[in-house]
């Protein structure tokens, strides 16, 4: 099994395991689109999941092998609590993962929350520093990110570890949430970090390379970095 069946496995199992967490429908050509990436075939498989603590929970994998495969995670969760976001991209090109990105997204002006990544971070100190990060994406990180570009240099069990560490504590954290925070101010968040992405992020044209501009284009608005309507008061209006 590669590492990112595998990680899709422990990640549905996560996101599952949450109180009243439930699948969410996606339209067929949305969960899964084929395409080119270069001279590889390329398929895009999501699944994403809702609840009352996270409103929305995706998992997208992009298989080109042997070019690339692409592991993306996000949560956005319900904003009547104010905890960050999960974030995580592994990337592996060429057979070699060259990038892993895993953090907790703060949302609180204070970083409340964020104290168990930390934890996870110092267990992983082996990840090699993955330096300076591309300016779009700086202002989101945590102080505790998991960021590092392996090249080669630690096995994938230790990458797969530092993944399933950050993910279990953070399931963790949504588990024994209560609301807290001030909703509208957690949904802005949300909202201007999904804005950025969609424009900013450089996957973005890769897809639109592998599976097309107006596919790319919907599926990163309704999918990868979708905003619901702005909270009445008690979390996500409903759409």
């Amino acid at each position: 099994m590669s590492w990112l069946a595998e990680l899709r496995g422990d990640t549905a199992e996560a996101f599952a395991s949450l109180q009243a967490s439930a699948p969410a429908s996606l339209p067929d050509e949305l969960s899964e689109r084929h395409g080119r990436l270069g001279s590889a075939s390329a398929t895009m498989r999501t699944e994403a999941w809702r609840g009352p603590v996270l409103a929305w929970a995706r998992c997208a994998r992009l298989d080109a092998p042997p070019r690339s495969r692409v592991l993306s995670v996000l949560t956005l969760p319900d904003p009547s609590y104010d905890l960050p976001m999960f974030g995580a991209e592994i990337v592996e090109i060429g057979g070699t993962v060259t990038v892993v990105a895993i953090d907790w997204i703060p949302v609180a002006p204070d970083g409340r929350h964020l104290a168990p990544l930390a934890d996870v971070r110092e267990r992983h100190r082996d990840l090699p520093e993955g330096g300076e990060l591309p300016a779009w994406a700086a202002a989101w990180f945590s102080p505790h990110a998991i960021f590092s570009r392996p090249a080669g240099t630690v096995s994938i069990d230790g990458i797969v570890h530092a993944y399933r560490d950050a993910l279990g504590a953070y399931v963790g954290t949504c588990r024994d949430a209560e609301p807290a925070g001030d909703p509208v101010a957690t949904w802005e968040a949300q909202r201007r970090y999904c804005d950025a992405h969609r424009r900013d992020d450089p996957g973005s044209a890769m897809l639109a390379r592998a599976f097309g501009a107006a596919w790319s284009e919907r599926y990163a608005e309704d999918v990868l970095f979708p905003v619901a309507r702005p909270p009445n008061g008690d979390g996500w209006s409903s759409s």
